[in-house]
Order: C-alpha cells, then sequence, then structure tokens
C-alpha cells in the first residue's frame, strides 16, 4: 500500500517548525503540520477552494468558515481546513447556493485574500462573495484533504438531514410567526446542502416581550445575502437585535431587517422549532 502525503497546517500563526504525525482520517496518509515560517496566510491559495460552511455567532462575535483550500501553492490536494474568526466586527456575503452547489467538485472560490493587518478575508465565490473583517484571524486543519468532502456538520456538532426537505413545502409557517423584536444569536449556512439556519430568540405572541429560543432552518436555499455589523449587533440583546420580518411565500423570499443590517434568504421551505 502506497501512503500518501497531506500537507496540513495545524494552525497557521504559531510557533516555526513542523511535524510529521499519522492523519487520523481514513485515508492513513501521512500529514505535515506547517507553521508560519512555512506557510504565512498571505500565502495561502485560494483559487480552485470549496466552500463548504460558514458560521457566525453575534453572540459570541467569532466567525467559522469551513472550506477545502486550493493546491497552496504546492500542487497538492485540497485540504480541508477552517478559518477562525475571534472579535468579530462586521460581516458581508452574497451567495448563490445553486452556483456553489454545482461547482463544489471542481472549486466554487474564484481568489480570495487575507490583507496584510491579518484582520480582513476576502473571497470571491463562483456565485457571490464575502468579506470579514475581525481582531484576529487564524487558520487549522479539520483533517486529511479529501476534494469536495460532500455534507457538513454545523457547528454545534449536529448534521442536516438529507431528507429533511421533504418534510416542508413552503415557507408559509414563517409567515404565522412574529419575528419583530427577536434576536438573532448565530447564523449558519451549508452550501453543500443548501441550508440556512438561524438561531434566534422569538416573541412567544406579539402580544408579549418574553422572548423564547427557537431555530429556524431553511431548505432548499437558492440565495442569501448577509450585512451584518456584529460588533453593534451584539450590544442589542437587551433590546432585540431584529426591527422586523417579512416573508414573501409566493416568491420564496425571507427578509430581516436588523438594528445595523439585514439578511434575506430565498428557499424553498422554512420550519421553527422551539428550543
Amino acid at each position: 500500500m502506497i501512503e500518501s502525503e497531506c500537507f496540513l497546517p495545524r494552525w497557521v500563526g504559531g510557533a516555526s517548525g513542523s511535524t510529521p504525525e499519522r492523519c487520523a482520517s481514513p485515508c492513513g496518509g501521512l500529514k505535515k503540520v506547517a507553521m508560519n515560517s512555512d506557510l504565512p496566510l498571505a500565502d495561502v491559495g485560494f483559487h480552485g477552494a470549496i466552500l463548504n460552511l460558514v458560521s457566525i455567532s453575534i453572540a459570541q462575535r467569532t466567525c467559522e468558515i469551513d472550506l477545502c483550500l486550493g493546491d497552496w501553492k504546492v500542487g497538492k490536494p485540497r485540504p480541508a481546513s477552517l478559518f477562525a474568526f475571534t472579535d468579530m466586527a462586521s460581516f458581508f456575503g452574497r451567495f448563490d447556493f445553486q452556483e456553489l452547489a454545482d461547482n463544489a467538485r471542481a472549486g466554487n472560490v474564484q481568489d480570495g485574500a487575507v490583507d496584510a493587518a491579518g484582520t480582513r478575508l476576502r473571497m470571491h465565490l463562483v456565485g457571490g462573495m464575502l468579506e470579514a473583517v475581525a481582531g484576529t484571524i487564524g487558520l487549522r486543519a479539520l483533517g486529511c484533504s479529501h476534494a469536495g468532502r460532500g455534507s457538513t456538520a454545523f457547528a454545534d456538532g449536529r448534521r442536516p438531514r438529507p431528507d429533511a426537505g421533504a418534510e416542508l413545502t413552503s415557507l408559509e409557517p414563517l409567515d404565522r410567526v412574529d419575528l419583530d423584536l427577536s434576536h438573532l444569536e448565530e447564523i449558519q449556512l451549508s452550501a453543500v446542502d443548501s441550508i440556512c439556519r438561524l438561531v434566534m430568540q422569538v416573541r412567544t405572541s406579539s402580544n408579549v416581550l418574553q422572548r423564547a429560543p427557537a431555530t429556524i432552518t431553511f431548505k432548499g436555499v437558492t440565495s442569501c445575502v448577509v450585512h451584518l455589523d456584529i460588533e453593534k449587533l451584539a450590544a442589542e440583546r437587551p433590546y432585540g437585535n431584529v426591527i422586523g420580518g417579512h416573508v414573501d411565500v409566493a416568491r420564496g423570499l425571507v427578509r430581516l431587517h436588523l438594528s445595523e443590517g439585514f439578511i434575506e434568504i430565498g428557499g424553498r421551505s422554512a420550519s421553527l422549532v422551539w428550543r
């Protein structure tokens, strides 16, 4: 059996040097833990990468972008990696989920770069773009290199059910919920599964201000636009950072107007589960 070599960074930005170790993934290959002296953030190759999952926590002001990076300028297969952002300031993203899914195997990222200060990441996608600004940006490996990994787990470890979309057929369940004065805590976008999930504190009734934890899951998502001033949104918790919501069942669109930004999601169906 021929062993494959997978050059994966454990953390970019750590101490210099590298340590080979056995990869824990089923391929059994060898991986080399690359540190700052081997691969600075500025040298990461984004062209041909595969965007899998974007997870944003407004409450914690963090963001994680799960992707299989490009060849990293050494001709190696795409490593499964995670960009981790702390002290998030803002996030903007425009996603065409159909384009991202259609190009997932070949690579749905056209280009990208981290600025010289190491606080801003910008990626141009086959179907859109994203820009994340934070206090710090880290990069680490998720496991061995496998292009087109398929379904990706959400941030809390749960995986979307492949057949879950069959349970719902429209956005009507969400049209009956009063989202005004709710509080948005997390956003999770799975490009490979066409799923968007919002973790919120939603008012239990339009006549009261009391909120209860709820998760809104959109399936069959076709498009999503996210514009967030995360630093300001995080400070709005006592009052709620959702000014209002509009559900257009006929067009399959949901728009949330936030105190500092907005979210627009186009999808086939939606469900709300009280937690």
